[in-house]
C-alpha cells in the first residue's frame, strides 16, 4: 500500500490509506513525518520508496518520478539509487526529461560508489543528451573532488558546442558552495587552461549573481590571483 501511495499521490487517494493521504498532501510534508517515525518504520518507508521508483512507468508522468527522487533525497533513501540507475539504463523509460530527473538526483546522492560508476559510464555514452553535462560534472566532482578540474574541462567542452544551454553562473556557484567547496575548487583551479579559467571567472564575475547568492568575493579574488 505504501508503494502504491508513493506512485499514486498525484492521481488520487489509495483505499485504506486515507489517513496517510490526509497527512501527506504534498511530498514536502513527508520528511517531517518520516523523522518522527521509529527506525523500523523508517526502513519500511525507504524500501517502499525504492519499490515505487522501480515500479515507475512513463504513463505515470515524469513529475511523479521527480517527486519520488526528491523524496528519496530528503530522507537519504540510498536504496533508491539502484532503481534510479535502472530507470536511466532502460531505453524505453529514459527520455530526455526522465534522464534529467535521474542524473540530477544521483548527482545530489553523491558521493556514492554506485553513483560514481554510473556517472562515469554515462559520460562516455555518445547518445546521452549534452544538456546533462552540468549534472554529470557536479556528481562526478562530488564523488572525486580531487579530479574536479578534469570534470570541469569535460563540461566546458560541451559548453563550447551548446553555450546557450547552460547557466554557468548557477552551475559554478553550486559546484563551489555546495558540491566540493570553494577551497577544493581553488586548489585545483590552476590545472585548467587559460581559456577554461577565463570562462569560470567570467561566470563568477557576474556581480548581480554574486550579490544575490552571497558568494564570498574572497574566493573570486583568490581565483583571479591564481589566473593573473
Amino acid at each position: 500500500q505504501l508503494t502504491n501511495w508513493f506512485l499514486e499521490q498525484y492521481v488520487g487517494e489509495q483505499p485504506g490509506l486515507k489517513s496517510l493521504s490526509d497527512r501527506l498532501s504534498t511530498t514536502d510534508q513527508f520528511p517531517g513525518l518520516f523523522r518522527q517515525s521509529s527506525g523500523v518504520v523508517q526502513g519500511k518507508l525507504k524500501q517502499a520508496l525504492a519499490n515505487a521508483v522501480a515500479a515507475w512507468q512513463p504513463q505515470r508522468g515524469v513529475e511523479v518520478l521527480d517527486e519520488l527522487a526528491c523524496t528519496a533525497l530528503k530522507i537519504d533513501a540510498t536504496g533508491s539509487i539502484g532503481p534510479l540507475i535502472r530507470v536511466m539504463d532502460n531505453e524505453v523509460l529514459a527520455g530526455v526529461d526522465v534522464a534529467e530527473v535521474v542524473v540530477g538526483a544521483l548527482a545530489e546522492f553523491a558521493p556514492d560508489e554506485e553513483v560514481r560508476v554510473a556517472l562515469e559510464r554515462w559520460v562516455n555514452d555518445k547518445n546521452l543528451d549534452d544538456r546533462l553535462a552540468g549534472y554529470l560534472m557536479r556528481g562526478r566532482a562530488r564523488c572525486e573532488p580531487e579530479r574536479c578540474a578534469e570534470f570541469v574541462r569535460t563540461f566546458l567542452a560541451v559548453v563550447r558546442k551548446r553555450p546557450r544551454d547552460f547557466d554557468l553562473n548557477f552551475i559554478f556557484f553550486i559546484l563551489m558552495q555546495e558540491d566540493i567547496g570553494a577551497d577544493v575548487f581553488t586548489a585545483h583551479f590552476s590545472e585548467l587552461s587559460d581559456e577554461e579559467q577565463n570562462v569560470v571567472l567570467g561566470a563568477l564575475r557576474n556581480d548581480l549573481f554574486v550579490q544575490t547568492e552571497k558568494l564570498d568575493e574572497g574566493y573570486i579574488f583568490s581565483l583571479r590571483s591564481l589566473r593573473d
